[in-house]
């Protein structure tokens, strides 16, 4: 038995599997507002934070339905805000 595979048999394994890793692209210039856990992700802090700036009026927040969202010039409001401050 030979240690080398042979091409076909290789491309035979890989047949019809689908890759375990998502290739997600960075649509981040393309949103015009994202949901809490993103933007706790963006500010590097909490969900928990995230609703309670919400609550608080320091970060302004629309809801779609059930879902809630904090547009990409809040975001960018609150930043230079903290900055200038």
């Amino acid at each position: 038995m030979s240690l080398e595979h042979s091409p076909a048999r290789a491309k035979n394994r890989t047949k019809g599997k689908r890759s375990r890793h998502k290739i997600q692209k960075d649509t981040s210039a393309l949103r015009l507002a994202y949901d809490p856990n993103e933007v706790a992700a963006k500010l590097s802090c909490s969900r928990r934070h995230v609703y309670d700036m919400i609550a608080d009026g320091t970060l302004a927040s629309v809801k779609i339905g059930r879902l809630r969202r904090i547009p990409h010039s809040e975001l960018m409001r609150l930043v230079e805000q903290q900055e200038g401050a």
